[in-house]
């Protein structure tokens, strides 16, 4: 196994994705777990009893990867305020891993070849770190970069380090009482090329995520915006024409909203969260060469995927 040489364990690396009706949302999420498998001794992946292709997924991957998929069924259960039932899920799964540390990776993050490498040598790199924070860019659509964010993903496999507020980060658990709080120690680094994180790649998944989204997600101010940006996606997707228009045009469109429109004739004086409202970096030329094959496509092709698996 590499870097075992180090590490002292058969499973340096543990790669981890809690999923559900993924592919009703449009989520490259076997593409984003075999961004990785080279550089894991495993990915565990717990599937929340999906009612789309999700598991069927699931189930070819594994029959191309038996030594390295462990895949797991189980009931979401928690709190749905502001999303927790994500990192509640997140932590079980967690619990699970052998390795000596953890990549959390979510079904919508592809990491490029080069980054994922370098990921997995960064413990050896720097020892000293308990917790990784990684540079992840994320994406509306295939080529229009919205933000660059860091989030802490890599982390050594220790109980007291679990997954946060939905899961967007993970970091230390408040010590228990009459104990004291243990030391960790974290890192940001930079990589060669960030993680690509796909707020959306298909316009009618996009939609049929928010549409999931406002059953997930409780609390007001969550809920509120959702199902603004919901009603303006769904109005542009009547204006266009999937059979003449490309999709870059729903994407730009949902550019002007992000950038512009999101801020107007709010409610109750509703402002939009501060790290969500920013000028996009705008489009690139090119799609990412491993995502080539899903780019420019008004829905998920779930079969083309799922062929590019039994390709290999």
């Amino acid at each position: 196994m590499i870097f075992s040489h180090w590490l002292g364990s058969r499973i340096p690396l543990s790669g981890y994705m809690i999923v559900r009706n993924v592919v009703r949302q449009g989520y490259p999420y076997l593409e984003a777990i075999r961004s990785v498998l080279p550089w894991c001794g495993e990915f565990l992946v717990q599937d929340g009893f999906s009612t789309d292709e999700t598991w069927e997924g699931l189930q070819l991957l594994r029959e191309r990867h038996p030594k390295i998929i462990r895949l797991f069924r189980e009931k979401w259960e928690g709190s749905t305020h502001g999303g927790q039932v994500l990192a509640e899920m997140s932590n079980r799964l967690r619990r699970k891993c052998r390795g000596r540390y953890c990549l959390n990776l979510q079904a919508n993050e592809v990491v490029p070849e080069a980054a994922a490498r370098e990921m997995a040598q960064l413990p050896g790199l720097h020892p000293e770190a308990d917790l990784f924070k990684l540079p992840f860019l994320t994406f509306m659509g295939p080529r229009l970069a919205w933000m660059l964010q860091y989030r802490t993903r890599l982390f050594r496999n220790d109980p007291n380090i679990v997954s946060l507020g939905d899961a967007y980060d993970v970091g230390v658990a408040p010590p228990k009482k009459g104990r004291r709080r243990k030391v960790y120690c974290g890192k940001q680094v930079e990589l060669s090329e960030p993680i690509r994180r796909y707020r959306g790649l298909y316009p009618a998944n996009f939609l049929r995520k928010m549409e999931g989204r406002l059953e997930l997600f409780q609390a007001e101010h969550a809920r509120y915006f959702t199902a603004k940006e919901l009603a303006y996606g769904r109005k542009m997707l009547e204006l266009l024409r999937p059979g003449s228009d490309a999709p870059q045009v729903f994407w730009e469109r949902m550019r002007v909203y992000l950038e512009d429109l999101m801020w107007r004739d709010n409610e109750n004086g509703m402002r939009p969260e501060e790290d969500t409202v920013r000028p996009m970096l705008g489009f690139l030329s090119e799609a990412f060469p491993p995502m080539e094959h899903l780019s420019d496509k008004w829905e998920y092709d779930f079969a083309e995927s799922c062929r590019m698996i039994r390709q290999r």
